[in-house]
């Protein structure tokens, strides 16, 4: 052989091995006579076990190798995306080109093909593809209001979210400044200047739907960038606060409501502190002087039924008007002056106000105190006890008795009033010490204050009040004074 034939064929066969492409050539036949080194790691075959055979083991579907194998006869070359299979069956995709061999004389002898696996790149548009479409679902299934632009705020993206709420179609809007979403146009210009400066702005906008009506939406705006990190867009992420924003104005009209009302509410408690103490004043006055005309009537002419009776009403109208004062500072939550009272002393001196009534029901009131015992309190706190006994009267007649009595304990003291009547349901505890409140069935009317009143001056006392059922029948009022 020719010194320098062999060398060229040497050459040759060196460029084939060395190409990272598979190269396969195939006679008139399509039987492998050519099959580089690239070829045979891709497929798994060796040179030797392909060469003869014919090219259709080599695809996944022999029906497309003749295709192929005929168009580049007929056109001189070809190219497309073929599927191949390897030696262990495994198929991969491969992009193929393909021109005709001829010999010196011209003569199609054969055809030479040169592919290369494309699998990977595939794998990845398809992950691409997949990606893209999980990112359309996100968006679309977004409830906020999702939409792009470029930097020529020419709209990209365009949600199912911002189509309900626009109005308006993807098509409709896709390509078209933004501006048409924008009540102020201006307003949508500044925000996109501030998201380029600054990469993220949130801002509340007025929005335009397509048929006019304007709306209020809060815009999350940040940019978008390509994978050279070149600003390519601006993404927004909104959504329609007009509902909210309508009650927050009704709200903050409300509290300014409400505080005006306060301002004037304690204009008027003022008003009114200030319009009870001049009535006191004044009444006290004048039962002074009555009080004193009384005692003067005594002093000259002894032990007179009728001056007696004067001064007696005098000052109980006096202690009355103390007590209404007193009762004014607990319901306003004032601080009360307190001092150590003799408790046996002061239950014996209210039940001398109960005798006439407790007589004409043909009742009893038993004070079971230990004389020595005293509670650090306001005179107020006979109101308490009063009430209690009053309404042990009222309700409980057919009792018969009223019982009075203490006992302490560690945490304090414990005063209960106890009458025999009808028991009170368990679930009417804790309302009837509410105003208002009167228990249905007892066929008596009031103002269902006396109760409530009880709870003010208890709680002005650091006091606990309440009721729990007697034996055999009955009732028992308490208020349970701390150590404190």
């Amino acid at each position: 052989m020719n010194r320098p034939l062999d060398q060229s064929f040497i050459n040759a066969k060196n460029l084939l091995n060395s190409s990272s492409d598979m190269i396969i050539a195939v006679d008139s036949d399509r039987k492998i006579i050519e099959f580089n080194a690239a070829a045979e790691h891709s497929f798994g075959y060796t040179r030797d076990e392909v060469i003869g055979k014919h090219v259709d083991m080599l695809y996944a579907e022999p029906t497309y190798g003749n295709s192929i194998h005929q168009k580049t006869i007929e056109r001189g070359h070809t190219s497309q995306e073929i599927i191949n299979i390897n030696k262990n069956s495994e198929v991969f995709t491969s992009y193929l080109s393909t021109s005709i061999i001829s010999d010196v004389d011209g003569n199609k002898i054969g055809v030479m093909g040169v592919s290369r696996d494309i699998s990977s790149i595939k794998n990845t548009e398809a992950q691409l593809r997949v990606s893209r479409e999980y990112g359309k679902i996100l968006i679309d299934c977004s409830m906020d209001m999702i939409i792009a632009v470029d930097n020529n705020r020419k709209i990209l993206e365009f949600n199912k979210a911002a189509v309900d709420t626009f109005g308006y179609q993807p098509e409709e809007v896709i390509g078209k400044s933004v501006n048409i979403l924008y009540a102020d146009p201006e307003e949508g210009r500044t925000l996109h200047r501030k998201t380029s400066v600054s990469g993220k702005v949130l801002s509340e906008v007025i929005s335009r739907k397509k048929n006019g009506d304007e709306f209020f939406s809060l815009i999350s705006a940040s940019l978008m960038h390509d994978k050279d990190g070149e600003q390519i867009g601006v993404m927004g992420i909104s959504r329609d606060i007009t509902s909210e924003k309508l009650s927050r104005n009704i709200l903050k009209k409300s509290e300014e409501r409400h505080r005006i009302l306060s301002v004037e509410l304690a204009e008027a408690n003022i008003m009114k502190e200030l319009l009870l103490d001049v009535i006191t004043h004044d009444m006290k006055n004048t039962l002074g002087t009555l009080n004193g005309m009384a005692e003067l009537l005594l002093q000259e002419y002894g032990n007179n039924e009728y001056a007696s009776v004067i001064g007696q009403c005098t000052t109980n109208l006096i202690d009355i008007i103390e007590n209404a004062s007193i009762l004014t500072q607990v319901t306003l939550g004032e601080e009360i002056d307190k001092r150590n009272i003799n408790l046996n002393q002061l239950l014996m001196g209210i039940s001398n106000e109960f005798l006439v009534v407790l007589d004409s029901k043909k009742m009893t009131l038993e004070i079971d105190i230990d004389p020595e015992i005293t509670i650090y309190a306001n005179p107020i706190i006979s109101e308490v006890f009063k009430n209690y006994i009053s309404n042990a009267i009222k309700y409980a007649s057919d009792g018969k008795r009223i019982v009075v009595s203490a006992f302490k304990t560690s945490s304090g003291l414990t005063v209960e009033v106890c009458d025999f009547g009808k028991t009170i349901e368990k679930e009417n505890y804790d309302s009837i010490f509410n105003r208002k409140v009167q228990l249905a069935g007892t066929g008596k009317n009031g103002r269902g204050l006396g109760l409530a009143i009880v709870q003010r001056i208890s709680d002005a006392h650091s006091a606990k009040v309440g009721v729990m059922p007697n034996s055999p029948t009955g009732n028992k009022f308490y208020i349970k004074f701390s150590n404190t």
